[in-house]
């Protein structure tokens, strides 16, 4: 996930992230295991489809990650999300 975002392969990553959480859905996970994973798609999904210029958009994102207590790849989403309010 983290390659393709990486990469800017973002045709690959939005099939990774639906095949992925069909997957998680699927899976017989425990509720809050699904939750944290399903976190990281979404805001990896929101991050990908965010557009750059919109500031206020991205700074809306970070709030939400800080707030969300179970995220898998936080510190990686976060740094994502800090290069985005650098630029």
């Amino acid at each position: 996930m983290a390659s393709y975002y990486e990469l800017d392969e973002f045709d690959a990553l939005e099939s990774l992230l639906q095949s992925f959480k069909m997957y998680i859905k699927e899976k017989s996970l425990t509720k809050e295991r699904k939750e944290t994973y399903l976190n990281l798609i979404k805001y990896t999904s929101s991050l990908m489809k965010v557009n750059p210029r919109d500031q206020s958009k991205i700074q809306k994102i970070k709030i939400e990650i800080e707030q969300t207590k179970g995220i898998v790849s936080k510190p990686w989403l976060m740094e994502k999300v800090e290069e985005m309010i650098r630029k």
